[in-house]
């Protein structure tokens, strides 16, 4: 609350005001598995916000958590990227972002044909009917949104959306999220769908 209070404080004294370093949410090229290591994200990215590591029977997993957002006197918006390698090179992503520019989303009516295809949709067909995830990790992952989807699946894809903020009009906002799990035969095995409306 504290935090809140300062930034809208801080609106008042200038027309804009940004939290974090600026970076650009990286193309799914850039994200390849096993194409980056974690020194070489620090190069690319610079020194993330937050550091984290843990050794597993699985590996050495390491997270970096890059944030920026930016408000002015009627929105804020924000960008948000996760990395997380294991052993060294990189295992998982999660990006996305509320900027205008680059604005993560999907249509979450694209739910049914997903699940239709259980069993029966490879990883192409998924991009084709829904386009590139704005996440990915391969199993096992720590990633906090993909770890428990791991359990009986061999690689996540998540697409995250979210509406900006208004700071003087109260209005709702949503947040959605899809998640399809790929099976050892790169088909789809799991479909899930999370929306929330504050």
């Amino acid at each position: 609350m504290a935090s809140s209070a300062l930034v809208f404080s801080l609106v008042f004294l200038c027309s804009c005001v940004s939290v974090g370093t600026k970076f650009p949410i990286p193309t799914a090229d850039q994200l390849a598995f096993g194409k980056m290591t974690a020194d070489e994200a620090l190069v690319k990215f610079g020194h993330p916000r937050d550091f984290w590591s843990k050794t597993t029977t699985n590996g050495t997993y390491i997270l970096y958590t890059y944030i920026y957002g930016q408000a002015d006197l009627s929105k804020a918006s924000w960008r948000i990227l996760l990395l997380e390698f294991r052993d060294g090179e990189l295992n998982g992503y999660i990006g996305a972002s509320t900027f205008s520019n680059d604005k993560t989303k999907f249509n979450p009516a694209i739910v049914n044909q997903l699940k239709d295809g259980v069993g029966k949709l490879t990883r192409d067909d998924v991009v084709n009917l829904v386009g590139q995830p704005s996440g990915k990790a391969l199993c096992p992952s720590i990633l906090k949104d993909f770890k428990d989807s791991c359990d009986k699946n061999t690689e996540i894809w998540g697409w995250l959306m979210s509406d900006n903020t208004d700071l003087w009009i109260r209005r709702e906002g949503s947040v959605s999220e899809l998640r399809v799990a790929f099976d050892a035969n790169g088909k789809i095995s799991d479909v899930e769908l999370i929306q929330n409306t504050d």
